[in-house]
């Protein structure tokens, strides 16, 4: 049988409003380097979650940044 050659990353938020400081201590660089460490081939990130906020900042009519998020954390 062959070896499974890639890894996956399945990266959701779940994230209720009633929770601060939503990726103040988000560090890309740190994430990138250990995707790299860890030979991640593939990752499916989610820009809204079920609670309907958005990770990102959008103006799509009906759509919402979650509201104790101060950064884009999709685009970083």
């Amino acid at each position: 049988m062959d070896e499974l050659r890639f890894r996956q990353v399945h990266l959701d938020f779940h994230t209720s409003e009633a929770i601060p400081g939503i990726g103040k201590d988000w560090d890309a660089k740190h994430f990138q380097e250990m995707l790299k460490l860890g030979h991640v081939s593939s990752m499916t990130g989610f820009a809204k979650c079920h609670h309907g906020w958005c990770y990102y900042p959008t103006k799509v009519e009906g759509s919402l940044v979650h509201p104790n998020l101060k950064i884009d954390l999709l685009g970083r």
